[in-house]
């Protein structure tokens, strides 16, 4: 069977179960929708029109009586209502006898028919004794003819609506079955189908997978290994069977013209250029074929032609011209070549002999490309460096010699030239920082020897000073010693002070404590009161309803319930006063719970003020205690200032006969430095040199010293050479 017929039979069968699926569906909904009309037009609607008959006459009608009797309706009130309820009585009543009725609904039907006919005669001498305002008489025909003829009404009503539950039970039921019985008979037909559809695209999927895997494994086996000689299995009649054969009869043409492709091929590789595919092909193999022969025979001559431009070069012959017959291209490529070994060579030979004879400007102009041209560059590049390098080192040299040690080699430069280079830049770097750090030394000398000179000046002034300085600072510390012990002695006193008034704080902190419960237990109270007074409140509210059922319940007993309407009356005033009673209380409550709210609050913030004073008294004693121990360190710190003074006294007597030494030196100092200077003042340096930063002198302040300040001036900052020079003082 061929694979065409199976697929159709497939498609034809799932179509069919479809088409079948779909009218079962829809019969099934159309049987639905037809139980659920009836089920909702027959019994649903009917059963809230008589639940609505029912309601007028119990409710509108009767209700409407009670409320004419009582007071609260007037006379025209209570004839609208009732004729209302009349109206619909007759209009619902109407639309259910038109629905479906069943045989026990239309004897239930009649039955209520002549019930409802008695009810309406009563209604109607109602309505007349109500135009005619009889209120006794109203109330004597309520009693005896009107509540007998309503009240059977609602027992045939109540049937009949018990009725319609049964009926739309038995729908239900009956579609549940339809439901059921549909559900059973599809299931089986559902699971023959499917096993059958199965069973047929099982069938056909192996109709059509077994001679493709079978097709696309022997590709891939091919595509893997290279191995034309494999075939496919042809084991079928069908369209799979005639792919397979086709695509080994592909296979078999590919093979033989690889083959012969291949002998070609492998003969010019050896160096035999006589053999030639000779086999008869179709289409692309034979256009294969044709290429490959006449490749063979271009290969043959050019190889030939080849040879001999390789043996002339082999001679150092650049001249050599291949055949005409050669391809253009190929014979200007070797030509063009040729040419251009040829100029190369020509300009290399000419700059290396102009290279010998010390001239560096000559260059290799040919026009090349490829490696040809990276050579010529080379060349240049490097004729340039050198050339560059040799102009660079001269102008340094010349320079160096007149003294001027600014320049230096700054191109990039490789391999033996920046090592050239290097040292070139070194030896004139290392030059200029040893010119540039005697320079420097000479200015350093020249300001130490002033600053000396002004320095000596400054010292004899400062030991005169010193002296009436020592003198001042004795006077202020015998005064500070006493205001110190004074200090000392008032600290204490406040401690004392501090710790009383701390103590006090705590108490005031504890009794406040105590008021904030206290005012808290009061809250909870309240609160509690609060909710009594609710709870009477919901007392009084319930009463009043239950009075008003009584009150009710007495209208309906007539001249028997009077009394207990009296009772009801008073009991429901009881509740109204009980009521309005709680209402003041919760008022009174609620604005006393305020207050004690409010109260609570303020109480709470006076705790917490008196807890922060308390922490603040805390803070002051630590304090006054701090002073007091810093008053007998200032005391150590006098009697240490009394000392230093015995010292700087001795030291001034030092100071003079320093004065007169280091005059000396610095005039000796002055003229080395001058000699210095006059001799490197023949180099001219760069004034920014980065290595050796210049040696700045010592900027001291040679402004003198107030009188009136007795704590001794900062001292100047020397340089490292200034330290020195003392230390060898």
């Amino acid at each position: 069977m061929k694979i065409q017929t199976r697929l159709l039979m497939l498609i034809s069968f799932l179509l069919a179960f479809a088409i079948i699926a779909v009218i079962t569906g829809l019969s099934m909904m159309k049987s639905n929708n037809a139980n659920l009309t009836s089920l909702y037009n027959d019994r649903i609607v009917p059963l809230e029109d008589l639940k609505n008959i029912a309601d007028a006459y119990a409710v509108n009608i009767v209700d409407t009586n009670h409320q004419l009797r009582n007071g609260n309706l007037t006379w025209q009130q209570a004839k609208d209502n009732i004729q209302s309820a009349q109206s619909d009585i007759k209009r619902l009543w109407t639309g259910y006898l038109n629905t479906q009725l069943t045989q026990e609904e239309a004897k239930l039907a009649d039955k209520a028919q002549s019930l409802m006919t008695i009810a309406d005669q009563k209604s109607q001498q109602l309505l007349a004794m109500i135009a005619n305002k009889d209120h006794p008489g109203i109330t004597q025909f309520s009693i005896h003819d009107l509540y007998p003829a309503i009240d059977p009404i609602s027992g045939v009503i109540a049937e009949l609506i018990n009725l319609q539950l049964r009926e739309a039970k038995k729908i239900n039921n009956t579609s549940q079955q339809t439901y059921e019985t549909l559900l059973w008979i599809s299931i089986p037909l559902s699971i023959l189908f499917f096993v059958f559809a199965i069973l047929l695209s099982r069938s056909t999927l192996i109709a059509i997978t077994r001679p493709l895997n079978n097709l696309v494994a022997t590709a891939q086996k091919v595509q893997t290994t290279g191995d034309l000689s494999l075939r496919a299995r042809v084991t079928r009649q069908d369209e799979m069977g005639q792919v397979s054969a086709a695509f080994n009869h592909l296979l078999e043409a590919v093979s033989a013209g690889i083959k012969d492709a291949n002998r070609v091929v492998s003969a010019i590789a050896q160096n035999n250029f006589s053999e030639r595919v000779t086999s008869d092909y179709q289409g692309d193999l034979n256009t294969l074929k044709q290429g490959i022969n006449h490749s063979a025979e271009s290969v043959a001559f050019m190889m030939a032609e080849l040879e001999k431009v390789m043996s002339s070069l082999a001679n150092g012959q650049f001249d050599t011209k291949m055949s005409p017959e050669v391809p253009a291209a190929f014979r200007n490529q070797v030509e063009s070549a040729l040419a251009s070994i040829n100029d190369v060579v020509l300009d290399i030979n000419e700059v290396m002999k102009k290279m010998t004879e010390g001239q560096f400007d000559a260059r290799v102009t040919s026009a090349v490309s490829g490696q040809m041209d990276s050579l010529k560059q080379n060349i240049n590049q490097s004729m340039d460096a050198l050339e560059q390098a040799i102009e660079e080192t001269v102008f340094n040299i010349e320079a160096i010699a007149s003294g001027d040690l600014t320049h230096s080699i700054t191109n990039e430069y490789h391999g033996q030239l920046l090592r050239l280079k290097n040292s070139i830049n070194q030896s004139t770097q290392k030059l200029s920082e040893v010119v540039t750090k005697a320079l420097n030394a000479t200015s350093v000398v020249n300001g130490a020897a002033e600053e000396v000179s002004q320095g000596s000046m400054n010292l004899s002034q400062r030991v005169q000073e010193n002296a009436a300085a020592a003198e001042q600072t004795s006077a202020t510390m015998e005064e500070m010693s006493s205001a110190v012990t004074n200090n000392t002695e008032h600290a204490k006193e406040a401690t004392f002070v501090a710790h009383e008034v701390q103590q006090k704080s705590n108490e005031g902190v504890q009794v406040m404590q105590k008021t904030i419960e206290a005012m808290n237990a009061i809250q909870e109270s309240s609160h509690k009161i609060s909710d009594i007074v609710t709870l009477i409140d919901g007392i009084a509210f319930q009463t009043n309803l239950l009075a008003l059922n009584a009150a009710v319940e007495a209208a309906r007993a007539g001249d028997h319930g009077r009394g207990f309407a009296v009772v009801a009356g008073e009991v429901r005033s009881l509740a109204q006063k009980a009521a309005d009673a709680a209402k003041d209380i919760t008022n009174l409550i609620n604005e006393s719970v305020t207050r004690i709210d409010d109260g609570t609050k303020l109480a709470t913030a006076s705790g917490e003020m008196l807890t922060t004073i308390s922490a603040s008294v805390d803070n002051v004693t630590n304090m006054i205690e701090q002073i007091a121990e810093a008053s007998a360190q200032q005391m150590a710190g006098i009697q240490q200032a009394n000392t230093a003074i015995t010292q700087i006294d001795q030291v001034t007597q030092q100071n003079a006969a320093l004065v007169e030494e280091t005059s000396a030196a610095a005039e000796s100092l002055s003229e080395q430095a001058d000699i210095l200077q006059k001799d490197m003042s023949f180099f001219t340096v760069r004034t920014h040199t980065q290595s050796t930063p210049a040696l700045s002198a010592p900027k001291t302040a040679s402004k003198p010293i107030q009188q009136e300040k007795t704590a001794n001036p900062p001292a100047p900052k020397p340089t490292m050479q200034t330290n020195e020079e003392w230390s060898d003082f």
